[in-house]
């Protein structure tokens, strides 16, 4: 199980299973051999967490590319989450977890049932919250040189303070030519606030939430009821809601200052530059907050002809529903004010 990117289709932080690193939009997830709503944006992957845990009797995988049988969302595979069917009693649980530096994961569930001679009902609830895990608190995500850990360095030249940036073309990119000293009016008061030839680097990861902080209650119930020997009828209805905030990355932007500006300042006298620069000192990270909602309910029957022959049917009803907050971001148009870049 992974969480799916939090930037992309996965807008409500849910957890998708990802068969064959193909990504969660290409595994096909169902619940007692039928398929749940799915969730994300583009609604193509279904969210696992969904489901209480205590619920679950077993979960069968299938490695192989069933595409050919299920779509095209199965071309990694199948998993088939096997509810359980019956069960007599009550049963309470509690999970503690922890990792290195946060992610503190506190899980209680409960589960009652009960069981008679032609069917059975159950049903099930689960709540769970879990702290932010900060990129901070790995060494190898808490800065973006990783050359002692074997690797290169990752930092970039948006930073603050900012990059005079140049074209490189033997790297394809942008590449520092003046670094802007620390210190100046502004981003730069003087010519002697550039240090030609140095780069100010900065690691994208600054404040980054590895793991988002998460709240979630999430609740199952299922009866199933025989008529006669060969009848067999069931539903099942799930409902779950979370809610999730985490802190992404700070804005960065490569912007045009030019003499338009009063402010402007040039070390080579040059009539506009390009400056590399990171807002993470001036707005801090972006932070993102929401919640999700989901609900689904599935009724059917099979029934048994005899002689190894059976017609199994159902009609099943899903819908999910999301809304989230991005704060943190750069307004393009007053910054554009701001540097003198827009028409009078």
């Amino acid at each position: 199980l992974s969480y799916a990117d939090p930037s992309g289709s996965n807008s409500v932080a849910a957890t998708g299973v990802n068969l064959r690193g193909l990504g969660p939009d290409a595994t096909l997830v169902l619940v007692n051999g039928r398929r749940m709503a799915s969730t994300g944006s583009r609604g193509e992957f279904a969210d696992v967490s969904a489901l209480p845990s205590a619920a679950v009797e077993r979960v069968d995988v299938l490695l192989d590319g069933a595409s050919a049988l299920y779509g095209s969302d199965a071309v990694a595979g199948v998993v088939n989450v096997i509810m359980r069917r019956s069960f007599d009693g009550q049963e309470t649980r509690m999970r503690l977890g922890a990792a290195k530096g946060g992610a503190e994961d506190v899980t209680v569930s409960h589960l009652a049932g009960r069981s008679w001679s032609s069917g059975s009902a159950l049903a099930s609830w689960e709540y769970q919250r879990v702290n932010p895990l900060g990129a901070g608190d790995r060494a190898f995500t808490a800065d973006g040189d990783l050359r002692p850990f074997g690797g290169s360095d990752r930092r970039a030249v948006y930073a603050s303070p900012g990059n005079v940036l140049a074209f490189d073309p033997a790297v394809g990119g942008y590449v520092s030519a003046f670094a802007i000293r620390p210190g100046g009016a502004g981003y730069a008061s003087a010519p002697a606030d550039f240090a030609p030839g140095q780069a100010n680097l900065q690691s994208q990861l600054l404040g980054v939430d590895l793991l988002p902080e998460t709240e979630r209650h999430s609740a199952y119930g299922r009866v199933r009821q025989s008529v006669g020997e060969r009848l067999d009828l069931s539903a099942d209805v799930r409902f779950s809601r979370r809610e999730y905030a985490f802190d992404n990355a700070a804005t960065v932007t490569i912007f045009q200052v030019s003499a338009a500006n009063p402010f402007y300042v040039s070390p080579t006298g040059a009539p506009s530059q390009l400056i590399g620069y990171s807002f993470y000192r001036d707005l801090g990270t972006s932070r993102q907050e929401g919640s999700s909602r989901s609900f689904g309910v599935t009724a059917g029957g099979a029934y048994d002809f005899g002689g190894g022959w059976s017609l199994d049917g159902y009609l099943a009803f899903a819908e999910e529903r999301g809304e989230s907050l991005t704060t943190g971001l750069v307004n393009s148009v007053f910054l554009n004010e701001a540097l003198g870049n827009t028409p009078d």
